[in-house]
């Protein structure tokens, strides 16, 4: 039933739980690498509820993986090996909930998966032969699509079932300049996505502009994470965020179409094509308790972070041109400060050489300081708590 590389010995294609009467097969230890095929006789293990394949060097799935009518999880992440399509006769797992095959070398997905009437997951994280996907099922809270080749943005509008929707080209994982294979995505059109009124998490990251003027109907969404080259003339966001990530931000702006987001906790930036952003008017927002900015490859300045009074967390990452931030001195309530692989480091490294830090600095609060080369925060005059 479980086929192994051909120089392996019996005893390791014995690395697999599998009998009979067996409610789950799983790799065991370092093993489960070399399994490579699984036979048609596995479809006759009718009480199988998981199958666990995940870095396996399986090279594809057996039709009669159809049979096993009990099997509630498929977990195949990480098979590289895995290509093609997958069986059309999945909708015999009747009872499916979660589906994972994530970073697998398929390209398409079967039309008959949306027979799947009581799947919950789908995982398709970083499947890059993967261009498009066929109708699925409306039973679906939760769908991860990532691929390089992405061509079309599917309407989803008939998945009001869904909680947790996130859609990528691949374009949040890596920098400008960089030089990958990709897919002819056009921009898209994909108000539908206002239609999902139960979605409480959404992350749209697309290297095309995203044509969106409200989300203000998602009352429950509470992260967000999107390619946002204009903040102030894209949309508007429901109240309910708690988190929000902009990535590829390339106008400046003045930060208004934030000011109502009286919940937000959390904001992050990510590859902003700009030199400097200023958080002024940010201060408006009493429960902002973090702000995380990185791989911002043009950034030199940060600027007026005096204002976020609340704030607690400052992460600043990966920005090389970043010379100044400005402010942060002033920002009583910080607890976790961390810059690294930034050029703002230099002096900041330099001037906290001292034992004591200067009177203009009131980081009372500090718990946690990274800088390059700095273990310990004591050596700048904190006290651990």
């Amino acid at each position: 039933m479980v086929r192994g590389n051909k120089d392996e010995s019996q005893q390791d294609t014995k690395a697999t739980v599998l009998n009979w009467e067996s409610k789950i097969i799983a790799p065991i230890g370092s093993l489960s690498h070399k399994i490579t095929d699984l036979l048609d006789v596995i479809g006759n293990l009718k009480l199988l509820k998981v199958i666990n394949l995940d870095w396996s060097e399986i090279r594809q799935l057996p039709k009669a993986i159809g049979m096993m009518r009990n099997l509630e999880k498929l977990l195949a992440r990480c098979c590289r090996n895995l290509h093609g399509e997958i069986p059309s006769e999945i909708p015999g797992l009747s009872v499916s909930r979660i589906l994972n095959l994530s970073s697998s070398g398929i390209s398409r997905l079967p039309t008959t998966i949306d027979q799947l009437t009581h799947l919950q997951e789908l995982h398709l994280q970083c499947c890059d032969d993967l261009q498009q996907l066929p109708r699925l099922p409306t039973s679906l809270t939760k769908l991860d699509f990532r691929s390089s080749m992405l061509q079309t943005v599917p309407d989803l509008s008939n998945m009001t079932n869904l909680v947790d929707l996130s859609i990528s080209d691949g374009t949040d994982g890596i920098d400008f300049g960089s030089r990958v294979e990709r897919g002819q995505l056009q921009a898209q059109n994909i108000d539908w996505v206002v239609r999902l009124t139960r979605l409480e998490k959404l992350a749209l990251v697309l290297s095309d502009s995203i044509q969106l003027t409200d989300l203000c109907p998602l009352s429950r969404l509470q992260r967000l994470k999107i390619s946002c080259f204009d903040p102030d003339s894209l949309m508007q966001y429901p109240s309910s965020l708690k988190s929000l990530t902009l990535v590829d931000l390339k106008s400046p702006t003045k930060w208004s179409s934030l000011s109502s987001l009286k919940n937000l906790h959390t904001l992050m930036i990510q590859r902003s094509r700009l030199e400097k952003i200023h958080f002024d008017v940010l201060g408006q927002l009493k429960n902002l308790q973090s702000l995380q900015v990185s791989r911002c490859k043009f950034l030199e300045r940060l600027s007026n972070l005096s204002h976020l009074k609340e704030l607690k967390i400052l992460w600043v990452s990966q920005c090389p041109k970043l010379t100044e931030i400005q402010g942060f001195e002033e920002l009583e309530m910080l607890q976790y400060l961390v810059i690294y692989e930034c050029y703002v480091c230099r002096s900041l490294t330099e001037r906290y050489q001292r034992p004591t830090l200067d009177s203009t600095v009131t980081l009372l609060e500090l718990r946690s300081l990274r800088l390059p080369g700095k273990k310990s925060m004591q050596r700048f005059g904190f006290k651990d708590q």
